[in-house]
């Protein structure tokens, strides 16, 4: 696997965004992104889906972090609350200011600071390939486990340096591993659950040039009923 990464780099991660914006319109990306979304449920289903709370219960070096996080995917707030051991860490963003709670910071973030504009940041997902905001090329087909895959290099388009290599299976269209070459992380898909029609990773492992950890996927609450203040920082 990293042998293999390490070739695709030298086919040219430092393009310019011009390029960059190219990617974007890869006529052979595009059906594989297309047959992905299709294998997670659809397009109408995934829009359906406005509110959505996720718990996921990570374990590393013996230690559990429960992590729960509830989103507005129509007006983009969320909070997330994250347990680990004795510890408790809370951040949100209500709309206009994002908020952190935990034993460093408590309050309100300014706009520039990196923390808030990193928690801003969307997440990456294949899914959205359609919002603009990464851009896709396709790079040569490989195999991983004797599984046969595509091999997709995604591109942050407000971050050049954000780069990640997909690796998809080319008979069920889900994701099989994701590597950041700047981090040299490895998340790899062991298992999926389908919730409401819909198909989630359930189970993953990151692993890191220090450590290991898997994350367990406890629960997921579509279109749930929120209350007004749920964003809101907790006074």
């Amino acid at each position: 696997m990293r042998t293999f990464t390490l070739s695709i780099l030298l086919l040219g991660l430092s393009f310019t965004q011009a390029q960059a914006q190219e990617a974007e319109l890869d006529p052979e990306a595009l059906p594989i992104l297309s047959a992905h979304v299709e294998a997670l449920g659809g397009r109408a289903a995934l829009d359906e889906i406005k509110t959505i709370r996720t718990v996921t219960q990570t374990t590393f070096a013996g230690f559990d972090v429960i992590a729960t996080r509830t989103e507005d995917r129509e007006t983009g707030r969320f909070v997330n609350f994250t347990q680990f051991g004795n510890s408790l860490s809370n951040t949100g963003f209500d709309g206009e200011q994002v908020w952190v709670i935990n034993s460093n910071q408590d309050g309100y973030l300014e706009p520039d600071d990196p923390v808030a504009q990193r928690l801003l940041r969307p997440r990456l997902n294949l899914a959205n390939y359609h919002q603009g905001d990464v851009h896709f090329t396709r790079l040569p087909d490989s195999t991983l486990s004797q599984t046969p895959v595509y091999v997709l290099r995604s591109t942050r388009v407000s971050d050049p340096n954000d780069v990640n290599l997909h690796f998809i299976d080319q008979e069920t269209h889900l994701p099989v591993q994701r590597y950041t070459p700047a981090s040299d992380i490895t998340l790899t898909y062991l298992s999926f659950v389908t919730i409401d029609g819909l198909v989630y990773p359930e189970t993953t492992e990151r692993q890191t040039p220090r450590q290991s950890g898997t994350t367990q996927l406890i629960e997921i609450e579509h279109n749930i009923e929120l209350d007004s203040d749920a964003f809101e920082y907790p006074n």
